[in-house]
């Protein structure tokens, strides 16, 4: 994991602002949002347990590796990886799920 994307996803789980090269993480009234190159691939609400994730249509290594980062330091058990060109989340309850263009809610 990269040293970046360990440090905006322990502000984005910390609830605290963060801002580094082409990463960062905002926090306003009770919502915390994650950007990668000024995008919103991740948001969670301080108040409650679930979050959401969004590729925006950049399917790049380093989205991944953000998004991948942000599940890890989490402690969720989600994995996003890509097969034949499409993204998917694991999911250990059931198959794994399709990460369509738009918002996917992760929950523990």
């Amino acid at each position: 994991m990269r040293k970046i994307s360990r440090e905006a996803s322990e502000a984005f789980w910390q609830g605290k602002d963060f801002k580094k090269s082409n990463t960062q993480v905002l926090v306003l009234e009770e919502n915390v949002y994650f950007y990668l190159h000024g995008n919103e691939i991740a948001t969670r609400s301080l108040l409650h347990d679930g979050f959401r994730v969004n590729h925006c249509g950049w399917t790049t290594p380093t989205t991944k590796e953000r998004l991948n980062a942000i599940l890890n330091i989490g402690g969720f058990r989600n994995r996003v990886y890509q097969k034949d060109y499409s993204w998917y989340i694991s999911n250990d309850l059931e198959k794994d799920t399709p990460m369509l263009r738009g918002w996917n809610s992760i929950r523990r």
